[in-house]
C-alpha cells in the first residue's frame, strides 16, 4: 500500500474561453464557433466560479494562470482583463507568475495585445500551425502564412518577450520538406517558446469523419516520425531545449503551467468543461456553455464527473506524466512523496523498457532515451 505524502505546492490556475471565431476541422477540445450571444452570460458565470473557488486553496501560493480555449481573444478585451483583474484580487499571485493568453494570429491587432500586456498578461501562445497556404487551408485554419507572421511582430511591439508558437506536423498533403521549410520560418521569428505536436485526429471532430470516408489521408506512421525526429535536430540545433516530448525552449521559458501538469500536481480549472485537480480529486466541469452557465447560476449540476485518486493511481500516473518531460522521474522527489522508489515499485515495467531501449536508469533519474521519445505510446501504456 502507497501511503502519499501531502507535500505543499504553489499551484496553477487554467480559465477556459471556449468561443472561437471558426471551429478548424482536427479540432476535439471543448470550444464553440457559435452562440457569441451568450458572452456576457458566460462571462459573468466565469467570474461568480472564480470568487466561489479562491475559497478552495486559501494561501496557497499561484506560480501560473493559463487562459485557453478555443480562442481567448475572440472575445472582447475588457472581459479578458476584468477576469484577470479577479484573480489578481482573489488569489495569492506569486511575484512573476508567468500568465498566459491564447491567441489566434486572425484576432491579433495592436490594440488588443497593448491592452492585455498592460493588464498583466506577460506570455502569449500564438496557435500558428503553419505558414504554408495550402496545409493552412487543409486544417480549415482562419488566418493567412501573413497574418502569422504580422502576429508575431505586433505582440512584440506591444512588449510581449515571452511568446509561444503551436506547429503542427503530419498534415494531410504534408511531406518532409514542407515541414522542415515551416520550421525555418517559425526559427526566423524566434519565439522563446514551441509546441510541435503531431497532428492526431480525435474521434468527434469533422477530421475523423473526413479520415474514416476516405476524403482525407495522413501522410503515415514513417513519415511522422521522419518529420518529429526533423523537428528535435532543426530546433535543438537553433538553441532549443526539448524538455517536454513536443515542447522546446529557449533557456527559461519552458512553460510553468504545462510542467505542473506532467508534474502531477495540482491545478484549479474554471469554466466550460474545465478540469480540476485538488487534494487527489479529479473533477470536470459540466462542458457544454448553456449548461455551465445554468450550473453556476442555480448551484447545481456544475460538476458532471469527480474521482478519488488512490496512492497507488496517483503514482502510476505521475510516473506516466513525468516520462513525458526529458528530465525524466526525480527518483528521490518520488520517494518523498509516496515512500517508495519507483523502481522498486516498477522493477518489472522498467526491466522490460531498458531492454527494448526506451529509457535509461541512473541514482537519479529515469528518463526516456531517442528511441523512447519516438516510442513514448510503448512506454505509456506500461502505467495505464
Amino acid at each position: 500500500m502507497i501511503d502519499q505524502k501531502g507535500e505543499v505546492t504553489d499551484i496553477g490556475i487554467y480559465i477556459h474561453i471556449p468561443f472561437c471565431p471558426h471551429k478548424c476541422g482536427y479540432c476535439s477540445f471543448n470550444s464553440y464557433d457559435r452562440f457569441p450571444h451568450l458572452i456576457p452570460a458566460y462571462v459573468d458565470a466565469l467570474k461568480r466560479e472564480i470568487r466561489d473557488g479562491s475559497g478552495l486553496i486559501k494561501g496557497r501560493g499561484v506560480s501560473s494562470i493559463f487562459f485557453g480555449g478555443g480562442t481567448p481573444t475572440s472575445i472582447p478585451v475588457d472581459n479578458l482583463t476584468e477576469l484577470l483583474e479577479l484573480c489578481l484580487e482573489r488569489f495569492l499571485i506569486r511575484e512573476g507568475a508567468e500568465i498566459t493568453i491564447e491567441a489566434n494570429p486572425v484576432t491579433v491587432s495592436r490594440s488588443l495585445m497593448s491592452s492585455l500586456r498592460s493588464a498583466g498578461f506577460n506570455r502569449l501562445s500564438l496557435g500558428i500551425q503553419s505558414f504554408n497556404r495550402e496545409y493552412l487551408h487543409t486544417l480549415e485554419r482562419s488566418h493567412s502564412p501573413e497574418e502569422a507572421v504580422s502576429s508575431f511582430e505586433v505582440a512584440r511591439s506591444a512588449g510581449f518577450d515571452n511568446i509561444s508558437s503551436d506547429m503542427m506536423f503530419g498534415i494531410p498533403g504534408e511531406n518532409l520538406t514542407g515541414w522542415e521549410r515551416d520550421l525555418e520560418r517559425l526559427i526566423s521569428l524566434a519565439p522563446e517558446h514551441i509546441s510541435a505536436y503531431n497532428l492526431t485526429v480525435e474521434e468527434g471532430s469533422r477530421f475523423y469523419t473526413y479520415l474514416t470516408r476516405g476524403n482525407i489521408i495522413l501522410p503515415g506512421d514513417e513519415a511522422e516520425r521522419e518529420m518529429f525526429e526533423a523537428a528535435i535536430d532543426m530546433l535543438t540545433a537553433s538553441g532549443y531545449n526539448q524538455y517536454e516530448i513536443s515542447n522546446f525552449a529557449k533557456r527559461g521559458s519552458e512553460s510553468r503551467h504545462n510542467k505542473i501538469y506532467w508534474r502531477n500536481e495540482e491545478y484549479l480549472g474554471f469554466g466550460a468543461g474545465a478540469f480540476s485537480y485538488l487534494a487527489g480529486e479529479r473533477r470536470q466541469n459540466a462542458d457544454h456553455i448553456d449548461a455551465y452557465i445554468e450550473g453556476i447560476n442555480s448551484g447545481e449540476g456544475l460538476i458532471v464527473s469527480s474521482e478519488r485518486l488512490t496512492p497507488e493511481g496517483t503514482a502510476r500516473e505521475t510516473m506516466m506524466m513525468n516520462l513525458r518531460l526529458m528530465e525524466g522521474v526525480d527518483r528521490e522527489g518520488f520517494s518523498r512523496r509516496f515512500g517508495i522508489d519507483p523502481y522498486t515499485l516498477y522493477n518489472d515495467e522498467i526491466d522490460d523498457m531498458l531492454s527494448e531501449g526506451l529509457i535509461e536508469l541512473d541514482s537519479n533519474r529515469i528518463r526516456l532515451t531517442r528511441r523512447g521519445l519516438i516510442f513514448s505510446n510503448n512506454v505509456f501504456m506500461e502505467f495505464v
